[in-house]
Order: structure tokens, then sequence, then C-alpha cells
């Protein structure tokens, strides 16, 4: 019944940061990205009880890769000024999953919890950024 392995996720967001003007200058063109890259080592056990109903749970610890740009102009009506910017900031966290799952013959279900904390150079995000999430999956093994 026991197990391990190695897995990892890609997660990325592209989205448009919240436009506003303030003492007369505007944001143009804005333009935010984040990418969030688990690796986690895994230990697993699964209950054999029969052979239709296979029911386990396990507990990863890992490490979040963490990405984060904002690109924008800022642009001066009055003097007709405008100036790009660019800023990326990167940073990892260590984080745990915890998951439980089925298997029914040839398929699965499964719940997965992960968590990683950041304290650092910030970014959008500010200095102090929380990631993970919960998981719900489903599929075939073979």
């Amino acid at each position: 019944g026991f197990g391990g392995g190695f897995g990892f996720e890609w997660l990325k967001m592209t989205g448009d940061p919240l436009q506003f003007t303030s003492g007369g200058l505007q944001i143009q063109d804005a333009e935010a990205k984040i990418s969030i890259v688990p690796l986690y080592l895994f230990g697993a056990y699964r209950i054999n009880n029969n052979k239709n109903a296979m029911p386990y749970f396990g507990f990863g610890l890992g490490l979040f890769l963490v990405k984060e740009s904002l690109e924008m102009t800022v642009y001066d009506p009055y003097s007709n000024y405008s100036e790009h910017y660019y800023d990326e900031v990167s940073d990892n966290a260590f984080g745990i999953q915890i998951f439980s799952g089925i298997q029914l013959n040839f398929v699965y279900f499964e719940l997965k919890y992960s968590y990683g904390a950041i304290d650092g150079e910030g970014g959008a995000g500010g200095e102090s950024v929380d990631v993970g999430g919960v998981t719900i999956s489903g599929g075939f093994k073979f």
C-alpha cells in the first residue's frame, strides 16, 4: 500500500490590473502576469481492502516557484509625456500538500490541498503572499 513520487503543476494567469487616474496621470496598456510552479515529493498509502474501491491518502513537501510581472505606460495628458514601466519579481516558498482520493477500478477521484507562504520582495500581491488552494480532479488510471 505505500508509494511515493514526484509531481509538478504549472499555473499561469494574465490579466489587466486596475486602471486609474491619479493627479492627472493615467495608466495605459497595463498587463499583469503571474506564474506559479509547485514541485512536490510526496508519499501515499493506498488501502487495498477490496479490488473495486481503493481509497488512498498522502502528504507532500514541496517548493513553489513564483514569478510575477507588471507592465504599463504612465501618461501625463497635460505635458503629453509618457513613460513605459516594467517590473518583474521572482521568489520561492516551501509548501505542503495533503491529498486523499479513491480509485474505483480504472477511474479515480482526488481532493488535494496545497499551501505555501512567501515573505520577500513582494510585487502586486504585496510583501507577504500565500499561494495554494484546493484542487478537485478525476481521471483514469492505467
